[in-house]
């Protein structure tokens, strides 16, 4: 019981560190441009065990947009089943003036809360379970 309370101990802060790392990427991310959606990249993704293993297909839009004389083309970070944005289809994204390569586009901040709160769940059972094993060993 004590491995899985330090495992879920564990797998939160992971969880919750990297919605943290989300959070500083908006908050360098301060111009906003007019992008461009010109594909969506494929990214297969595999789960289950060895011999029940299943893939399926996430997508990454690409953005292409101009800044300061430059084109850039710049993946999102989001994995979505279901493309938000259609190719072709243009909208304001937010891009680091220092690095044009590191944009922000919005619809990583609601998988960042969702991904806070998964982290704190994790911790708290992680907690919890620890809090029962050690009611064992005492009692």
């Amino acid at each position: 019981m004590a491995i899985l309370a330090v495992f879920c101990v564990f797998i939160g802060i992971m969880v919750f560190w990297g919605a943290k790392d989300r959070s500083k990427i908006e908050r360098r991310c301060t111009k906003t441009v007019r992008a461009k959606c010109i594909d969506h990249v494929p990214i297969r993704l595999s789960t289950g065990k060895r011999n029940e293993r299943s893939d399926h297909l996430e997508y990454r839009t690409l953005y292409e947009f101009d800044y300061e004389g430059n084109t850039y083309q710049v993946q999102s970070h989001e994995l979505t089943r279901v493309p938000k944005v259609q190719i072709g289809q243009e909208c304001d994204i937010k891009i680091n003036p220092n690095q044009p390569q590191e944009i922000f586009t919005g619809m990583e901040k609601q998988s960042s809360k969702s991904n806070r709160i998964l982290g704190i769940i994790f911790i708290l059972v992680g907690i919890l379970f620890l809090i029962m094993w050690m009611l064992k060993v005492v009692g």
